[in-house]
């Protein structure tokens, strides 16, 4: 891209032409992403079972190596960028739903639960803590519980990450493998149930 930049005189026009170039070139690439995802959908329903389509250890691994890769590009924009380019393909593959119980400020953690999985999944809210445990447990979806502890989990279920909202903490529940937590201090809480 530098040496394109360099080739044009740097007006404005010049410029925002390059930036629409590389839009173009940005949306070919989402569009092929979006094809392998597919693919590996594909590849998911053979391996059959009941785990959600979500795997938080590879999206965690994603966005690390990706921020090595450009340490200049901060890593709050690389997650907003790759979790909804993620939470699209996980919708794509299986839709599935975000179901939120809390007593608390129910638009703050509304929005943190956005900021963790994306735009793509619907939200629901749920009565109390065992109606969004047993949603996750029968349907795709995550139960996303805040100012409920402590938790009896189905033994399909699994904490897998945590969400905090001003002094509140979430947990994020679903039916994901245990080897596919992300998150050392969910893994550890877990091992010891």
């Amino acid at each position: 891209m530098q040496n394109h930049l360099r080739k044009l005189p740097q007006t404005l026009s010049n410029l925002r032409a390059e930036i629409d170039r590389i839009d173009d070139a940005l949306m070919d690439l989402v569009d092929e992403r979006l094809r392998a995802s597919r693919a590996i959908a594909d590849a998911k329903l053979s391996d059959g079972g009941n785990r959600l389509k979500l795997r938080p250890k590879r999206e965690a691994e994603l966005v690390a190596r990706l921020a090595a890769r450009a340490p200049g590009v901060d890593i709050a924009l690389i997650r907003q960028i790759w979790g909804a380019l993620m939470a699209y393909g996980v919708q794509d593959q299986q839709a599935m739903e975000l179901v939120l119980c809390g007593e608390g400020d129910r638009l703050a953690l509304q929005d943190a639960v956005r900021v963790r999985f994306g735009l793509a999944a619907n939200v629901h809210w749920a009565t109390d803590a065992n109606e969004a445990l047993a949603a996750a447990a029968s349907r795709e979806a995550v139960a996303v519980i805040a100012d409920h502890a402590p938790l009896s989990l189905d033994d399909d279920l699994v904490i897998f990450d945590t969400i905090v909202v001003e002094d509140t903490t979430a947990y994020a529940i679903g039916r994901i493998a245990p080897d596919d937590v992300a998150c050392s201090d969910v893994a550890s809480w877990e091992a010891s149930r």
